[in-house]
């Protein structure tokens, strides 16, 4: 269940509660607190939100890669194809390529 689900004023859970005992007061879950003042303070530096959202490009290229070798591998070569397998090759070469560079010059 997402939080706004629980902690809705108008369509909530604790509005469900409320509606049945007034005196029931709402707390937000702890950790779920936490993880908001987190990722706040996290947003509010620079350093640490380039890092981690470079950290997510990194991850997610390195799992796309299986699933692009597979289609590369897939791919028919008769000469209709060819051309545009190629050059999707190398859009998939230039694409890792930056990836690279990105991290690079983020290190």
């Amino acid at each position: 269940m997402m939080a706004s689900n629980m902690s809705g004023e108008f369509k909530g859970l604790q509005k469900l509660i409320t509606d049945l005992q007034l005196l029931v007061t709402y707390i937000h879950c702890a950790a779920h607190l936490l993880n908001l003042a987190v990722e706040d303070s996290l947003r509010k530096l620079s350093v640490m939100r380039d890092t981690i959202r470079l950290s997510k490009d990194l991850i997610n290229t390195i799992r796309a890669l299986p699933k692009i070798i597979h289609i590369l591998k897939t791919i028919n070569y008769d000469d209709k194809f060819s051309k545009s397998a190629s050059t999707l090759s190398n859009e998939v070469d230039n694409e890792i390529n930056q990836q690279h560079s990105q991290t690079n010059n983020a290190l």
